[in-house]
């Protein structure tokens, strides 16, 4: 008789981890180019935003990072090296975003709209040697707070690729903005979520067996 309320308790625990830590990491993956661009089919870089708390003061850490071969650039024009879309301008950065990349930058990114804030590029405007990854850490806001901008894209950016990337050679050079259309959660997240259903279907089991034990 222990062991069913073990498992019971057990299955208790993966719900409440799987509400606490259901959101606590945002991943996009930047893989929607603009036509104009020419740019190949694919993930060029991925956003990963994450929670943190120490003490009273809580915040994200924010990681730009793409592929082999593909680079940041400052194209100009309506592109900006990279934006994202927040609900909030109550944070402050406390670090980064690292070098050559600065704040404010534009916060524009054709064709996928404006967004509320974005990050420059001050040094290799273009291909070749262009810098990446980007990191930099916001205090007073969450992942919760980044959201689509009118279009429906969180984040954008603008992107080069070069020999290195294993490309076909008529992509070399090519540069333009690209988009992030999916959100997958973090291997944790799938973990608790799976560790929460399989304690619903046990408990509603055992709870099917008691009550044709009553009826007998």
């Amino acid at each position: 008789m222990r062991l069913p309320k073990l498992l019971c308790g057990l299955a208790g625990l993966g719900l409440l981890a799987m509400v606490g830590q259901a959101h606590a990491s945002l991943v996009v993956n930047l893989n929607t180019s603009d036509p104009a661009a020419g740019l190949p089919a694919g993930t060029l870089a991925t956003v990963t935003v994450t929670n943190f708390t120490s003490g009273l003061i809580f915040g994200v850490t924010v990681d730009v990072a793409p592929i082999l071969g593909v680079n940041f650039v400052n194209s100009g024009g309506p592109h900006t090296p990279f934006v994202f879309n927040v609900d909030s301008q109550l944070f402050t950065y406390v670090s980064g975003p690292n070098s050559p990349f600065t704040q404010p930058g534009g916060t524009t990114d054709t064709p996928w709209g404006t967004f509320s804030n974005g990050i420059n590029l001050t040094a290799n405007n273009g291909l070749p040697g262009a810098h990446g990854p980007i990191d930099f850490t916001l205090t007073g806001i969450t992942e919760a707070n980044f959201v689509p901008n009118s279009l429906g894209h969180i984040f954008a950016a603008d992107l080069g690729i070069t020999a290195a990337a294993g490309f076909d050679p008529a992509f070399t050079e090519k540069t333009g903005a690209v988009t992030g259309v999916s959100a997958v959660p973090e291997p944790s997240t799938w973990a608790m979520m799976i560790l929460g259903f399989m304690g619903v279907g046990f408990m509603a089991y055992r709870r099917q067996n008691t009550s044709a034990f009553r009826l007998a």
